[in-house]
């Protein structure tokens, strides 16, 4: 019952969204071919409809509680991860940060499962520097170097 209330109030979110963005008016000057404010919250409000959608197309599971030791010990690793990589970002700068991020969190994720070394690695490097392109050249996000590596 609880993950159809969380649908339905994640569909009623997302329109509440759609319906607020269409009412955005911007005031500053944009390039020309540039969508403006408004394709972000779009997008977002997308992202969160298929997931209230996929919420209630679920079967019904048993509740088993909310997470079991080896759950917990996993989110305070995962919490102590993210920590590290706040703090390696201003020594190693964005991108080697986050693509060694990946490789432990996916690592972290991939519990019993026999993933091979050389995927993890691959998959922490190709979505690391996708991330840190299209942040850095898509977007022109100034990302920090890192002043170790300066």
């Amino acid at each position: 019952m609880k993950n159809k209330v969380l649908g339905i109030l994640a569909l009623i979110l997302s329109v509440g969204v759609l319906i607020s963005t269409t009412r955005m008016k911007t005031t500053m000057s944009l390039a020309e071919g540039d969508p403006g404010p408004w394709l972000f919250p779009v997008i977002v409000a997308a992202l969160i409809a298929v997931c209230g959608a996929s919420i209630l197309m679920q079967k019904k599971v048993e509740d088993t509680g909310f997470l079991s030791k080896s759950e917990w010990v996993r989110l305070v690793i995962l919490y102590g991860i993210f920590l590290v990589y706040a703090v390696s970002i201003c020594l190693f700068g964005f991108l080697y940060s986050s693509i060694v991020m990946l490789f432990i969190t996916c690592t972290l994720f991939a519990g019993e499962k026999k993933i091979p070394v050389w995927i993890r690695g691959l998959y922490a490097l190709v979505l690391g520097i996708a991330i840190w392109y299209l942040l850095k050249v898509v977007f022109s996000v100034p990302l920090p170097a890192g002043f170790l590596l300066e």
